[in-house]
């Protein structure tokens, strides 16, 4: 599976490339909204897919178990 993670972690790099992608795809969308023509068949499954690949890019680590517990 490709990932936007760069050092496997979501650093500053990371968040960096997340943000360029979104920044992308506000830009897509603004055109596609402008055009007058039906949007593209499966332009929303891509854009779903893009956005589940920037949420796993800033997921953080795992806490340990027992964290959430106060333990």
């Amino acid at each position: 599976m490709k990932t936007l993670r760069v050092d496997d972690k979501p650093g500053e790099d990371t968040r960096y490339l997340v943000r360029s992608v979104l920044l992308f795809m506000t830009e897509a969308f603004d055109a596609l909204e402008r055009n007058d023509e039906p949007h593209m068949a499966g332009t929303m499954n891509g854009a779903a897919r893009i956005l589940d690949l920037c949420a796993d890019a800033l997921k953080e680590p795992d806490e340990p178990a027992g964290a959430a517990d106060g333990e």
